[in-house]
C-alpha cells in the first residue's frame, strides 16, 4: 500500500487535471491543537498521530465519493469533523467516531472493539477492520482512487 502522502498527491494531481475549483490546504499547528482539544473534550478521544499527519498534509479529502472531514467547515466541505460526528452519533451510533464516508460506507473507530472499521450505513455491519488508523486512511484513499477495485 502506498503512503497517505503519495495517495493524496495522486488525488490532488487528478483534481488539478480535471480543473477542480481548489484543493484542501493543510491545517496549521494552532488549528490542529484546537481541533485535538475539541475532540478530546467532546468525545474523550485522543486524535492519533496518523490523523494529525493527514490533516497537516491535507485538511480534509473530497474525491470520487470519498469525504474525510476537515477540522473546520470551509467552502469545499459542508461540515467539519466535529459536526459530522455530532450528527452521525445522534442519528446513527454514538459508540463510533466517524472519520469519513464513501457512497454507502462509513469509516469509523469502534470504541467497544477498539478497532477501526469500514461499515455500511445500512445495518452497521463491519465489512473490513484495521489495526490502526493509518491503515484505514490509506485504504480509504486507495478506494477513492480505485486502486483495489
Amino acid at each position: 500500500m502506498m503512503s497517505m502522502e503519495i495517495l493524496i498527491d495522486k488525488i490532488n494531481h487528478l483534481l488539478i487535471k480535471y480543473e477542480a475549483p481548489g484543493l484542501p490546504s493543510p491545517v496549521g499547528d494552532e488549528g490542529l491543537l484546537k481541533f485535538k482539544n475539541e475532540v478530546k473534550d467532546k468525545f474523550n478521544y485522543v486524535i492519533p498521530a496518523a490523523f494529525e499527519k493527514l490533516l497537516s498534509y491535507s485538511n480534509g479529502v473530497m474525491f470520487n465519493g470519498l469525504i474525510i472531514w476537515p477540522t473546520e467547515k470551509y467552502w469545499l466541505f459542508q461540515e467539519s469533523f466535529m459536526e459530522a460526528n455530532i450528527n452521525l452519533r445522534d442519528s446513527f451510533d454514538e459508540r463510533f467516531l466517524y472519520f469519513g464516508n464513501r457512497d454507502e460506507e462509513l469509516y469509523i473507530y469502534n470504541s467497544e472493539t477498539m478497532t477501526y472499521q469500514g461499515i455500511e450505513y445500512i445495518g452497521d455491519t463491519a465489512w473490513v477492520e484495521f489495526d490502526e488508523l493509518e491503515e484505514m486512511i490509506e485504504f480509504m484513499l486507495g478506494r477513492s482512487l480505485e486502486l483495489d477495485e
